[in-house]
């Protein structure tokens, strides 16, 4: 009998577990809608209504969706320029004019023959031309001859011959229209059969945290078209190197030697910049340095273009 009893008592804390254990879950689902998105990828979490309020937790992929689209859109736009030099071009200024200010040796004898051959040894020949360096640019006008396309300066400096490589791998002879150094912008311009791709300008104003893509050719055309996702870390900072002296945006987005003249742009796909430069050394030895880069604001870009083009 006692034996029957406890079997009793058992099924009736069993059955009683159970029955709790329902309510908590029929009340949390009360509390909670779980909806799958369309695509199944990601799950929308909402709450039920409290005290006449609907409060939404969203689990998407907005910012990826949004950075994907903003590239597609722009990434035709950006391009790698070459800078092709002579051998002769890299040979230091100063050795250059010792040459070609020779005048007769201590000898006495007419030298003539060998100052010929001094001031031929640095003509510009293309048979003599080879790859220098590479940068990027961003095309940002088109008419019907040309199409115009904008850089540092210091990505097209001494070059001999320009040549630009679309995002498709299509390679064609440059010209340059005009540069400022200050600003470190350069004008070039290519056939108008070039590409149709013109990027958009971004004429409000940036903010500290925004969201940008640096769009462009780190370590040169083998890694064109590569983009990287950082913020805006500051606004109006002040540069001053050299020929330079500007204001500019810095940016944690990766920036290497090659994404010069490339396109910084935000989710949008409109050019809030132009990527110039970074600090990749404090100046304090055992001190490394990373995520500081720099980029032209467009409304900067956008007035130097046009005093360039109209000469």
């Amino acid at each position: 009998m006692e034996n029957f009893t406890n079997t009793i008592k058992n099924i009736i804390l069993s059955l009683l577990g159970a029955f709790i254990g329902a309510s908590v879950v029929i009340g949390l689902f009360y509390q909670f809608e779980v909806v799958p998105n369309k695509d199944n990828s990601k799950t929308q979490i909402s709450t039920k209504k409290v005290a006449g309020k609907t409060n939404t937790v969203a689990l998407s992929k907005v910012t990826t969706e949004k950075s994907t689209e903003a590239y597609n859109k722009v990434k035709n736009s950006v391009v790698t320029v070459e800078n092709l030099q002579s051998e002769n071009s890299q040979i230091p200024d100063w050795f250059k004019k010792w040459m070609e200010g020779r005048e007769d040796d201590s000898s006495g004898f007419d030298n003539k023959e060998n100052d010929d051959q001094s001031s031929n040894e640095f003509s510009n020949d293309d048979s003599d031309l080879q790859l220098a360096s590479e940068g990027s640019g961003v095309i940002f006008k088109k008419d019907n001859k040309f199409v115009y396309i904008v850089t540092n300066n210091h990505v097209i400096e001494k070059a001999n011959k320009l040549q630009v490589i679309s995002a498709e791998g299509k390679k064609v002879d440059a010209q340059l229209v005009g540069v400022d150094e200050g600003k470190d912008l350069a004008v070039i311009k290519v056939d108008a059969s070039f590409s149709n791709n013109i990027v958009e300008f971004e004429n409000s104003s940036v903010k500290v945290g925004q969201t940008v893509l640096a769009i462009g050719s780190p370590l040169g055309s083998s890694y064109s078209s590569s983009v990287t996702q950082g913020i805006i870390s500051a606004i109006d900072r002040p540069i001053k190197q050299d020929k330079i002296d500007m204001n500019v945006l810095q940016t944690d987005a990766a920036i290497n030697p090659g994404n010069s003249g490339g396109a910084l742009i935000d989710l949008n796909g409109k050019l809030v910049g132009i990527n110039s430069m970074k600090i990749d050394d404090s100046g304090e030895e055992g001190v490394s340095v990373e995520g500081i880069g720099f980029a032209i604001p467009s409304d900067t870009v956008q007035k130097t273009i046009d005093n360039i083009l109209k000469g």
